[in-house]
């Protein structure tokens, strides 16, 4: 080839790349930190593990190429405020497990110098292992309408691990087949003897051992006493009035009777009264009985004109007979 020839090339290579503009050299892209916790279970709505959990600690870095300096640290508040800080420098990964009870946050900040950022994460969570406690207030035998309360504790006295909590306690009277949600059990009205069974269970999702107790229902009145009156005057009444109050009831004893006049505090009766006031009286009585049934008042009237009538004369004249 001619010098001419070769000078003519090398003009049109010049040409074709315009001068203060090389080729680009490989350039690091704008810098993304990430830390992420990765539970080995999924987190309960909760919060509360019923057993050991492991987390996944990962720090990442999308740069191209990546941060060769990238790193990070963890923050763990544990069971009654203890703070661990731990430097997992030069490491991207790692696992970590947590058994004991309690309750933690954990906190993950990945870094790095070159990037000259931080990324963070939070993962809190809490450890409970042990199964709630119910305790019923139930009694050897029962006479009439009543409840049994049931009152549950998640924790053992005397343990060191704050619970979760109690989410719901259940409960049934055999020979019913399913279990019914509360706290508060009604006393069967039929005579006879019953077993009842009950158990909670915690945020965690610890379920407590099924619990029993037995007891028996006595037959029992259910029917209020009726008061009588007796012998009160049905119309007006020219002298004072005595009251005579008769209480009677087919089971139980009397446990006690009251009376009211014209709507003023019930007394206790103990014996027959008398009634002087002229006018109308509003007399109310009611009994209860030794099963506290209690009857529903009842009310007389009693009226009284002690003042004798007079004769006025009005007008003239004489009267001859």
């Amino acid at each position: 080839m001619s010098l001419r020839r070769v000078l003519s090339v090398a003009l049109a290579v010049a040409l074709a790349v315009p001068m203060g503009i090389m080729p680009a050299s490989p350039a690091l892209a704008a810098g993304r930190l990430t830390a992420t916790i990765t539970p080995s279970a999924a987190r309960p709505s909760t919060g509360w593990y019923a057993g050991a959990v492991s987390l996944s600690l990962v720090a990442s870095d999308t740069s191209v190429p990546p941060a060769a300096d990238l790193g990070f640290n963890t923050v763990v508040v544990g069971p009654g405020g203890s703070v661990a800080t731990t430097d997992y420098a030069g490491t991207t990964n790692t696992v970590v497990p947590f058994s004991a009870e309690g309750t933690y946050t954990v906190t993950l900040t990945a870094s790095s110098t070159v990037e000259a950022t931080t990324a963070v994460s939070t993962f809190s969570f809490g450890i409970d292992k042990g199964k709630p406690i119910t305790t019923p207030d139930v009694v050897a035998a029962y006479s009439g309408p009543a409840t049994i309360t049931l009152t549950p504790r998640d924790r053992p006295v005397g343990t060191i691990a704050a619970g979760s909590g109690v989410s719901q306690t259940y409960w049934r009277i055999l020979p019913a087949a399913s279990f019914s949600a509360g706290r508060i059990v009604p006393v069967p009205v039929a005579a006879g003897n019953y077993t009842l069974q009950y158990y909670s269970i915690d945020n965690a999702g610890n379920r407590e051992d099924t619990g029993t107790a037995n007891f028996t229902v006595n037959p029992y009145d259910s029917t209020p006493p009726t008061t009588t009156a007796v012998n009160l005057p049905a119309g007006w009444s020219k002298n004072d009035v005595p009251v005579t109050l008769s209480a009677v009831d087919a089971s139980s004893a009397i446990k006690w009777t009251k009376y009211s006049l014209d709507g003023a505090a019930e007394t206790t009766y103990t014996g027959s009264f008398m009634i002087t006031k002229e006018g109308t009286t509003t007399l109310s009585y009611r009994s209860c009985d030794a099963s506290n049934n209690i009857e529903t008042s009842k009310t007389a009237s009693v009226r009284i004109d002690k003042t004798l009538p007079s004769l006025v004369a009005t007008g003239g004249g004489t009267y001859e007979g």
